[in-house]
């Protein structure tokens, strides 16, 4: 059987926290409601991406999603390259 290569093969339900760090398991975020999310990126960054839509990706390593000053819900981690 043929292996996909750069398709994440993990995937999880979050829910956001301005404790929780996703450290080992840094990934992608998938939209499940609209709205804004603040994350912090695996390298440190912290931002706030306005206006998504249910279905966008956030395509960049996030560790965390801020419960403060994010109003995005249903959320998943896409992880594990």
């Amino acid at each position: 059987m043929a292996t996909m290569t750069g398709i994440p093969g993990r995937a999880r339900q979050i829910t956001a926290s301005d404790i929780t760090i996703w450290r080992d398991t840094p990934g992608c975020l998938h939209i499940g409601s609209a709205g804004n999310a603040k994350v912090e990126t695996e390298q440190g960054d912290v931002v706030t991406f306005y206006g998504l839509s249910a279905g966008d990706v956030i395509p960049c390593k996030v560790i965390r999603l801020y419960s403060t000053g994010s109003t995005v819900s249903n959320c998943v981690l896409v992880y594990g390259l």
